[in-house]
């Protein structure tokens, strides 16, 4: 009995619905908690601590656990995806393991502290072990889209008033005289995939103007939210080679002709609304600063130069095994502590190099291999799988290689670990759904 004349997958059944409809508010209720409520000093119950992250961390660890427990061993075993998130956590430890325990003489459990922050994982089995309709990918995408741009807009409104913007957010900012202000490190990945999810709808030939309004509308905000307000200078150059790539690669002669006439108009939005110069101000001095600062070893980009460095030379030292993850119960003189707390280098900040770095070249390997299926089973959604899955196979696409462009840690990075586990669960449903498909077509 294939999924599609099963009962359980039945998108018409209530109580699938109903359990469709709790998993999604499940989910919208996890990346709340996961971004701390947003970054809202309303919701910071701790100078120490992030607690609702906690709980988000402590809710998918117990649930993942016991629907482990309770679920069909078949259905995680035969899971390729399953299995990469388990070697990946086994890259991460292994080092950490052998600089904290062997190295440095702490106890295992500190092994276990290290890498618990990568418990986001987990949502992915969560998530794969309840039947579910291939339509769940769709709507889960719908969730993700809402909930972080509702973010990015309640950030784009309070950015025009920066005393006000003070006493909402926890983290603010300045950058080129201007307030800096940005979602939870945690949601990071969510809002580049959004942004290209949203500039991908906006460009379909297929949709009439009429019900592309609202992702003109929201295209704009990203915009500005990007370039005028969190202004990263690396998000920046890289999400303008991705719209390029995007343009030249993915687009049809017909939709490059509709976006070259309608060019001017938006560039003469530039001198029309004297507010949209920042954005140009904004690329200009981003190039300018990055370009000096690297130069003469200063600022962020010197500190994050000097960084990489510092920690390339412990890799070194460490046998290219790796120096695992940091732990605040290393002695004061530790080398890893000195970096990260008299020096300010910080791994986060430091993308594919902490990768190597941390963890040594098997995970530099792992990650081409997953970066491999993870492009097959996207080209063979997009070419062969449901139409409403192209425009999200594209996103995720795009989302890829800009973190590859951007030398970013992809799959390395705790605080992205809740993103990383909802992405594969979509590739895998996606790439489910286009099997039972044409399973269906060739048996018909």
């Amino acid at each position: 009995m294939t999924p599609l004349n099963n009962p359980s997958y039945d998108t018409n059944s209530g109580f699938t619905n109903s359990r469709n409809t709790i998993l999604l508010l499940f989910v919208a209720l996890l990346i709340f908690l996961w971004s701390n409520g947003f970054n809202l000093l309303f919701f910071d119950f701790s100078d120490r601590f992030k607690l609702l992250n906690l709980a988000a961390i402590f809710i998918i660890a117990g649930l993942a656990g016991i629907r482990i427990v309770f679920t069909s061993k078949i259905v995680f075993t035969k899971n390729y995806y399953f299995w990469f998130i388990i070697l990946i956590l086994c890259a991460i430890l292994f080092p950490t393991y052998i600089n904290l325990v062997i190295t440095s003489d702490l106890k295992p459990i500190e092994v276990l502290r290290s890498g618990f922050f990568y418990s986001g994982f987990f949502i992915f089995i969560i998530l794969v072990s309840y039947q579910s309709a291939p339509n769940i990918v769709n709507k889960l995408n719908t969730i993700i889209i809402a909930m972080i741009s509702f973010n990015v807009l309640f950030i784009v409104v309070f950015s025009f008033f920066p005393d006000l913007a003070n006493s909402v957010f926890v983290h603010t900012m300045e950058r080129f005289g201007r307030i800096r202000i940005g979602v939870e490190s945690g949601l990071e990945p969510m809002t580049h995939y959004a942004f290209f999810y949203i500039l991908i709808m906006c460009t379909q030939s297929s949709e009439r103007i009429k019900s592309k309004i609202l992702y003109f509308f929201l295209f704009g905000i990203y915009i500005w939210y990007f370039f005028a307000v969190v202004m990263s200078r690396r998000a920046i150059f890289v999400l303008l080679a991705i719209v390029g790539y995007y343009f030249l690669t993915r687009l049809n002669g017909k939709q490059r002709m509709r976006i070259l006439l309608a060019l001017p108009l938006v560039l003469s939005l530039l001198f029309v609304l004297p507010q949209s110069t920042i954005i140009v101000d904004s690329i200009q001095s981003s190039f300018v600063t990055a370009v000096e600062e690297f130069q003469y070893g200063e600022g962020n980009v010197g500190i994050r130069v000097f960084g990489i460095e510092y920690y390339l030379n412990l890799f070194k030292e460490s046998g290219y095994m790796g120096i695992g993850m940091l732990s605040n119960r290393l002695p004061s003189s530790d080398p890893l502590l000195v970096g990260a707390e008299f020096f300010r280098y910080n791994p986060a900040d430091h993308g594919i190099f902490a990768v190597l770095y941390q963890f040594g070249f098997p995970a530099i390997v792992l990650t081409i291999i997953v970066l491999y299926y993870i492009f097959r089973d996207l080209k063979t959604v997009r070419l062969q799988g449901m139409p409403e899955h192209w425009p999200i196979a594209m996103a995720i696409h795009l989302y890829l290689v800009f973190s590859i462009i951007g030398l970013l840690a992809i799959f390395w990075k705790p605080s992205e670990s809740f993103w990383t586990g909802i992405m594969l669960f979509m590739i895998w449903k996606m790439k489910e759904s286009t099997r039972v498909n044409l399973q269906t077509t060739n048996n018909s």
